[in-house]
């Protein structure tokens, strides 16, 4: 989301080009029309908590610094544009918890296949 509203800032030479008439903050317009576009893509009933819906939700930290005090409406923007690092703390998926304080269950194991897959794709590279 950062990235389209920077290239569209560059192509375009003005700030919160993608914000629409809304008047909402432009990270607030970004993340519901990223939402509204994925569930459609995906054909899955989001948008909203009840019966039917599913329970698809992430959780800002709040204790990262960049998030820590910023006015509601204003912490999408912080969140998308502003220097975190991490600034989703736990995500849910069909009502499961897929992160948890910022850590998935399977993170090692997905790490120790990304530094082999490199060091095979470097081996075979190195070979050519």
């Amino acid at each position: 989301m950062r990235q389209l509203e920077w290239s569209q800032r560059l192509r375009l030479r003005r700030r919160n080009v993608l914000v629409g008439a809304s008047q909402l903050p432009v990270g607030q317009t970004l993340w519901q029309a990223a939402v509204k576009g994925g569930a459609q893509a995906l054909g899955r009933p989001t948008g909203a908590i009840g019966a039917g819906m599913r329970a698809d939700l992430i959780v800002l930290d709040g204790n990262d610094p960049v998030l820590a005090g910023q006015p509601l409406e204003r912490i999408l923007d912080a969140a998308i544009f502003g220097p975190c690092r991490r600034p989703v703390r736990d995500v849910m998926s069909g009502g499961r918890w897929i992160v948890r304080e910022g850590r998935h269950p399977h993170e090692e194991e997905v790490l120790r296949r990304f530094r082999a897959a490199l060091a095979r794709i470097d081996a075979d590279g190195s070979a050519a």
